[in-house]
This record gives C-alpha cells, structure tokens and sequence, in this order.
C-alpha cells in the first residue's frame, strides 16, 4: 500500500543519517523496498524534499485512493485503469531509442556483452575518485538497494566525472557505474531482438552500496537482453559519519556504525 511505500522511504532517509537512538517501530511496518535503475539512455534526480515528498504522497492519495485497493479487486473499481493500459499499449513501439556512446561488442549477444575483455579492462583500470574508496569492481550486475537517487549517462566511462555528480546531488553517498547493453530499437512484435547499444551509467545513492547489491543483472524486453557488465560501485570516504558511542565497522564494502 503507499502508505507503507512512504514509511519506508522515510525509513530509507534516516536510515542514511543514522543516529543511536531507540525506538518503537511496529512490526508489520514494511522495509524499505529495493530499487533497480530504470533502463536506456536519460538523466533522472530524485530530489531529496521529505517535506515535499510527503505532502505530494498525501494529495496524490486523497485525490486518487485507488493505488491502495486490493489486486484482486475488480478493474472496474479501479480509477488507473484507463491510464495502466494506456502505459501497457505504449510499450514496443518499434521507435529508435537514443544511441549509447559505449564501444561496441561483436558478436553483438548478451554474452559476448557480460563476458567482453575490453569492458572488464575499462572498469578493472579505472582510478579510484578522490574522496571515494571502491566497494566493489568489473561486476555483471547494476545496484538495486534502498537509497536511491537517480542515475545519469555519460559519453565515457568517467568515475571522476560521476563522482562530482554525486557530490552535487545533495545526500549522494555512492554511486554506481557500468555498461549497460540496450536496444537500439524498442522491441516490439515485429522487431523483437534489434540490434544493441553499449550505453553508459552512473546510479547515485544516498547509503553507502557493497557487491552484494549488485543484484540487477537485466530483464529482456521482447527477446532483447538487456544486461550489464563492468559495473563498479563506489563510497564516499566516512560516508557513515562519526557518532558518538558508536564503532564504524566495514562489511563487504559497507561502511556503517555499529
């Protein structure tokens, strides 16, 4: 329901900026859910606004409760109807998607992709940004983790470049950066496995990431796979900060206080 989405992600807010203090939380309030970076080319900041954020959950609840009605309830009952099966009908339009500016991988597959020695050399070489330490590298899966703040491309693979977007990106502790091999069409019924593009990404996070939240390893679309090779995820040095009483420890990559 959203109201346990919004919980959670004020959960996932503090969560980021922890401080020791005891608490009372019920025990069917829901964790924070995992989130996966969407797929293709584009730019997307989530801004950090709790206040904005909750006021713009609250009016989109009173103005549509339909979200929060069971699955199995009739459709008829449901007000987003008209607007899922406009989204569904919108899917594999045959357009060009934008290109991506990674090199490209012959035999052009899923995997020579995942298994391509020239993007392992690319992520395996690439220098550790100031003020970061490297919590994972060359894996062959993107983050999904609570925590997340957007994502960008890039016309190289710039973990300097994606680093200071981080820092710009306010409550940024990490970031993840990868290839990412994606349709150069929109699958669809009459093209349904087009050629491929090599792009680009960085995802931002407000919690620090380790390997084991390199989970996202792709999806097809049509019979188009989508996978990701070369990712490398990143920390902000003390990203955790120093609290008193407490003991900052590192688990796979994870800087936290315990």
């Amino acid at each position: 329901m959203r109201y346990s989405a919004l919980i959670a992600g004020l959960a996932t807010l503090v969560i980021a900026n922890p401080t020791p203090q005891d608490f009372d939380f019920p025990e069917d309030v829901d964790t924070a859910p995992a989130i996966s970076v969407p797929i293709g080319s584009g730019t997307q900041i989530i801004p950090l606004d709790i206040t904005a954020a909750v006021k713009e959950v609250v009016a989109d609840v009173l103005t549509d409760p339909s979200s929060d009605i069971p699955a199995e309830a009739p459709n008829s009952i449901s007000k987003r109807s008209p607007k899922r099966a406009r989204a569904l009908q919108a899917r594999g339009t045959c357009n060009a998607q934008p290109l991506g500016s990674g090199p490209a991988v012959y035999p052009d597959t899923a995997d020579a992709f995942v298994n391509s020695y020239a993007l392992a050399e690319v992520a395996e070489s690439a220098s550790t940004p100031y003020g970061y330490y490297e919590a994972f590298d060359n894996l062959q899966g993107s983050v999904s983790a609570a925590g997340y703040r957007g994502y960008k491309t890039y016309t190289s693979y710039d973990v300097n470049k994606a680093a200071a977007d981080c820092k710009a990106i306010k409550g940024c502790k990490a970031f993840n950066i990868f290839f990412e091999r994606d349709p150069s069409i929109d699958p669809c019924a009459t093209n349904k496995d087009p050629p491929s593009t090599n792009v680009i990404k960085a995802s931002f996070w407000s919690v620090p990431i380790c390997a084991k939240d390199a989970t996202n390893t792709g999806q097809y679309r049509e019979k188009f796979h989508v996978v990701i090779a070369g990712s490398n995820g990143y920390n902000l040095v003390d990203c955790a900060g120093d609290v008193d009483g407490w003991t900052k420890e590192t688990y796979d990559g994870c800087t936290i206080n315990a």
